[in-house]
């Protein structure tokens, strides 16, 4: 749960890098990024309370380890998928109607950037 402030921090520096203004499509993607961002922390949290209590885990840096790794294909695919799913968005921002839109992808994919690279810093 310390990847979302990271990620937003990543998304206001990609639409400065990219001379995005801060619009409602920008805090739209914000919104996104965050709930993607928790939903993958829940998700992890979920699989080591399960590990614990029905496969008989202890809680240490071996069960961390086995239970990020089990979680991370479907973290990576709600990630990518999402990511995937902007890149129209990102390539088309001089088609009619989309300059509106045009800020939404650069906040959400870029900060989902920021906080896959950031998340081995926060571990420590």
């Amino acid at each position: 749960m310390g990847n979302i402030p990271l990620a937003l921090v990543g998304s206001v520096i990609a639409l400065w890098i990219s001379g995005q203004p801060l619009s409602i499509a920008a805090l739209v993607g914000f919104i996104t990024l965050t709930g993607i961002a928790t939903r993958n922390g829940i998700l992890k949290i979920s699989h080591y309370i399960n590990l614990c209590a029905f496969e008989g885990e202890r809680f240490g840096q071996a069960m961390i380890v086995r239970g990020s790794l089990e979680r991370l294909t479907p973290v990576l695919m709600t990630a990518l998928v999402a990511a995937f799913a902007l890149v129209p968005l990102l390539l088309s921002a001089d088609a009619p109607g989309k300059e509106v839109l045009h800020p939404w992808p650069w906040s959400s994919s870029a900060g989902s950037s920021a906080r896959r690279c950031s998340t081995p810093c926060s571990r420590r």
